[in-house]
């Protein structure tokens, strides 16, 4: 399969797993362009560099439209240029209310996150900017079966949980260091 086929594979499988059992007949061009992926579409797998596979592999995963993306070193084996492009995609799927886990040995790929868990000496630390780039407070929020239990800004939350859900959770957990 080529990798405008693999692409449309994983939309398909996404579709069938919905219920719309749609065959996609159309990559959405925003993401091709956003990932520079126009002159590879028609490229077989083994005719692929290491970081366009990677960038074939990050448009099969947004492709289907997920609620919430995990991305393990998505930036690894990419060029400087294209590190950028796909952490640009990322924060903009965030800024459309995804909800992304991005794991990243590279400083510069976590500036442009909401909030930083660093894992250190086998402690984990927390830091959260001032304001996200959306000009927003971060927010911390504690989700119990699937329901909203409370949301606050971090440092009220560690400090002053509202509910009582949130207070048993934080005795339950190891408190970084920095909170």
């Amino acid at each position: 399969l080529t990798a405008a086929e693999n692409i449309k594979l994983r939309m398909g499988l996404a579709d069938s797993v919905r219920g719309t059992r749609q065959k996609p007949d159309r990559i959405p061009e925003d993401l091709i362009q956003a990932l520079g992926l126009e002159e590879i579409l028609h490229v077989l797998p083994h005719k692929l560099s290491g970081g366009e596979m990677k960038r074939v592999a990050i448009a099969r995963a947004l492709a289907a439209d997920p609620e919430y993306i995990i991305a393990d070193e998505p930036t690894g084996e990419l060029d400087e240029e294209n590190a950028k492009r796909v952490v640009q995609l990322f924060r903009k799927e965030a800024e459309r209310g995804k909800g992304i886990l991005l794991i990243t040995h590279d400083k510069s790929v976590g500036d442009s996150a909401d909030r930083i868990f660093r894992m250190t000496g086998g402690k984990l630390s927390v830091t959260a900017p001032a304001y996200t780039s959306t000009g927003n407070m971060p927010r911390f929020t504690l989700l119990d079966g699937g329901s909203i239990v409370e949301e606050n800004t971090p440092e009220e939350f560690f400090s002053h949980p509202q509910s009582q859900r949130a207070v048993d959770f934080l005795q339950s957990i190891r408190m970084p260091d920095n909170l």
